[in-house]
């Protein structure tokens, strides 16, 4: 497996997702300064050698992408592509925001799923 830190665009969809829906662009700069942080953690856990500031991440600052409703399959892409990650320990993966990253992934999938008309065709034997 390997490990890379995501772009910003990941970023932003990604903290979008994980935000209150009233949040504030200093909440989602908050939000995604975290997420860098734990993805740079990753990165320096698989990558031993190549150690990365995690204080790198304090330069983040969220960019408003539009709405989710038209895009939400690139949304949850971003989350997944952020979610494996920072999926390089345990001790990362048993972080509340990975954790929660997982709730809304899940949530989100079944949402679109849910709507599909293959699902809604889909018998119920």
């Amino acid at each position: 497996m390997s490990a890379f830190i995501v772009s910003d665009t990941t970023i932003h969809h990604a903290a979008y997702l994980l935000a209150d829906r009233y949040a504030s662009c200093e909440q989602l700069d908050h939000i995604g300064i975290e997420m860098l942080k734990l993805n740079i953690r990753a990165v320096n856990y698989r990558y031993p050698g190549k150690h990365i500031d995690v204080s790198n991440a304090e330069a983040y600052r969220y960019s408003p992408r539009g709405a989710v409703h038209g895009n939400r399959f690139q949304y949850l892409k971003s989350l997944q592509c952020w979610i494996h990650q920072c999926t390089e320990s345990d001790e990362l993966m048993a972080h509340p925001l990975w954790q929660q990253a997982q709730t809304v992934e899940r949530n989100l999938m079944f949402e679109i799923i849910s709507e599909l008309p293959e699902y809604n065709a889909a018998k119920w034997d």
